[in-house]
């Protein structure tokens, strides 16, 4: 019985431990996954603004040709 109450125990133990890699790798893709939700936020928000210039610069170049 104590044979295989150590491998039980070890079992367990490897168990614990896949369990908490596991939840590491959990939680750092859930940081990755934010921090790409923040860079895209800031790009849609860059790009929106690269676009009110744009149409800024039409609009001025309209008037000025007329």
């Amino acid at each position: 019985m104590g044979a295989a109450a150590t491998r039980t125990t070890t079992t367990v133990t490897d168990l614990a431990t896949a369990v908490g890699e596991v939840a590491r790798i959990a939680q750092e893709a859930d940081r990755i996954s934010a921090v790409a939700n923040a860079d895209a936020r800031t790009g849609d928000e860059a790009v929106a603004s690269t676009l009110t210039g744009m149409r800024t610069m039409c609009d001025t170049m309209e008037k000025t040709a007329q």
